[in-house]
């Protein structure tokens, strides 16, 4: 059983449940009751990955890697991952452990190194197959109408395609193409442990996107918000049609009161938007809790509702939006996503509910206050079918806005969005465990010598805050996640700073990353919390992350410049599920990590 080989490689170990719970970063509580047998894991879970990644740092931390080699029957020279994969088949195996010296050699020793590195993470195989197919980032990014820096994410894991996507099924299709043309389905064969007969691109493709079986969902609906946030510019919003046109083909009728249907919700919501439009309303209130399938089925009138939302917002309209709480982590992202152009705007204020509507009636209630509203209380499953009340006599409008005032008095801003400058970092002063993923290295980290070499007073500003959070989470544990410049660049170039908002782009002296970097081993030297990850490349080019338990802040480092911060709960584990992934692949020891910054940089 589980629980007793989890037991057993914790004796053997000499770790108790406090240590192991630390390096695992799970709650010590759960980690006891799978070692006592109450719970049982599946062996794809996030939790046994964190157990499974937690024993490997433990070892390296304490020397312990050769015994945890002994133990699972390999050689003391094996890598991080493949000590993963053997750990993990050890803790499921059914049949009682046979202890193998660690110069014997297993079964898969025998195997080619070619072979057992293709059974790594997606990354690795998809880089192995590229490389194998001649392919480059450039080539396979026009073949495929994707950016060249995506298919490097892919190429170091980073991340990686939704699995049966179109996506997904192009670069597949890209690349076994090319190598069954140029002849090297026999190496190919090698790679994916298959003989060369049975090989064939569905095959190819099943294998390449194997572990998206069991990718966390949350990570990859997190990733495509961050991409969209990304890749937004203020020419996003462009549109086929504009307002003028739209309110000169507006429904003459002003007396129909019912619309049938979800194309009927949308003609009253393009009515609604329209008369706002015309009347220059000061506010909007909207709520709904029934799918979004009637807004995002329709692209044509995405186009119009975008146009009349944009006008709305020029005009100096203030939108409040409430989002219910009972929606799906992808039906919150989707959301967000396309209302991304208008919260950059600063005019809409989203709200969540935090009363559970339930899931037997679905409701519609969108107010301009005195003009008019539309209502619709359904069954639901009825929505496509149900009737859409459309009002603009009182009593029943300020009857209505005193509905959702009420609605507005049990709920809690979603986000909020600012000028990244305006951000307020203190937010994050009572995290126990907090998480900062970004493309250079944290000034949270940044010695104040090498701050003060800048000779700039709004990056001390900066840095002085940064400072200030470091001292408050001195005891707290801190992943700091970002790649590190490489060492022959920095004798020739020099890599860029964090960069801040309002400040012109600053670069370091060779000396001053080398201070960085010398302080970030003190840090790891004297701060049992402190843990730097080195990344292969930014996860995004322009975006800093700061993630807690209970924030999630995402600021661009790139106009236009905003902050949003999520205090959501389910937004927050989600992210949280997003740094777990990203800090598992590319964790190593505490020991080992000093030695590698010693040895590239000082």
């Amino acid at each position: 059983m589980f629980a007793d080989r989890l037991s057993e490689i914790m004796k053997t170990l000499d770790v108790n449940n406090k240590q192991l719970a630390e390096y695992a970063q799970l709650d010590s509580s759960s980690l006891s009751r799978l070692t006592k047998g109450s719970r049982i894991p599946s062996r794809e879970s996030v939790t046994v990955a964190k157990i499974v990644s937690g024993l490997i740092l433990y070892c390296e931390d304490s020397q312990k890697t050769g015994s945890l080699c002994s133990l699972t029957g390999l050689p003391t020279a094996t890598d991080h991952e493949e000590l993963s994969s053997s750990l993990l088949n050890w803790l499921f195996m059914d049949h009682p452990m046979t202890t193998k010296h660690s110069g014997q050699k297993s079964s898969d020793d025998s195997r080619t190194a070619i072979n057992r590195s293709a059974r790594k993470k997606f990354g690795t195989r998809f880089n192995n197959v590229m490389e194998l197919a001649g392919i480059s980032n450039i080539t396979l990014s026009r073949k495929s109408y994707m950016d060249p820096s995506v298919i490097s994410r892919y190429r170091s894991g980073l991340r990686s395609p939704i699995k049966n996507s179109e996506a997904a099924e192009l670069l597949s299709s890209i690349i076994y193409n090319e190598i069954e043309e140029t002849g090297k389905i026999s190496d190919l064969s090698l790679l994916m442990g298959e003989s060369p007969e049975s090989i064939d691109e569905s095959l190819f493709s099943r294998w390449l996107y194997a572990d998206a079986l069991h990718r966390d969902m949350d990570v990859t609906y997190t990733e495509k918000l961050l991409t969209a946030f990304e890749s937004f510019t203020l020419s996003d919003d462009a549109q086929t049609e504009t307002p003028l046109d739209l309110l000169a083909k507006e429904e003459t009728d002003k007396s129909r009161e019912y619309y049938a249907g979800s194309k009927g919700l949308c003609d009253a919501v393009i009515r609604f938007l329209s008369g706002a439009v015309k009347t220059r309303a000061k506010e909007l209130y909207l709520f709904s809790n029934q799918s979004m399938s009637w807004m995002t089925g329709d692209p044509s009138f995405l186009i119009k509702w975008a146009a009349l939302m944009k006008a709305c917002i020029s005009n100096g309209t203030r939108i409040i939006i409430i989002h219910n709480i009972d929606r799906t982590y992808e039906e919150m992202n989707s959301a967000i996503i396309a209302w991304l152009p208008l919260y950059m705007s600063g005019r809409i204020t989203p709200y969540y509910c935090t009363l559970p509507t339930g899931s037997l009636f679905s409701q519609t209630l969108f107010i301009n206050p005195g003009q008019a509203c539309i209502i619709a209380n359904l069954v639901s499953g009825t929505e496509n079918s149900g009737l859409y009340y459309y009002c603009t006599k009182e009593p029943f409008l300020s009857f209505m806005q005193t509905q959702f005032s009420t609605m507005l008095s049990h709920s809690r801003p979603l986000v909020d969005i600012l000028p990244a400058g305006a951000a307020d970092i203190s937010d994050f002063a009572g995290s126990e465990d907090l998480r900062i993923i970004q493309p250079s290295l944290s000034l949270m980290s940044m010695p104040e010598s090498a701050a003060r070499s800048f000779d700039s007073a709004q990056l001390m500003d900066v840095w002085n805050s940064y400072n200030n959070l470091s001292r408050v989470l001195k005891n707290k544990r801190v992943f700091e996640c970002a790649p590190l410049c490489d060492p022959e660049v920095l004798e020739t170039d020099k890599p860029a700073v964090e960069a801040v908002p309002g400040i012109p782009d600053m670069y370091y002296t060779k000396d001053s990353y080398r201070k960085h970097i010398s302080n970030i081993i003190s840090n790891m030297n004297s701060r049992p919390g402190y843990i730097f990850v080195d990344l292969p490349e930014a996860p995004f080019s322009n975006i800093q992350l700061i993630i807690s338990d209970e924030h999630v802040r995402i600021t661009r480092t790139a106009p236009p410049f905003i902050s949003f911060t999520f205090t959501h709960s389910q937004m927050c584990h989600a992210f949280k599920s997003y740094s777990d992934n990203l800090i598992r692949q590319y964790l190593t020891g505490r020991r080992t990590m000093i030695n590698k910054l010693n040895e590239l940089f000082l």
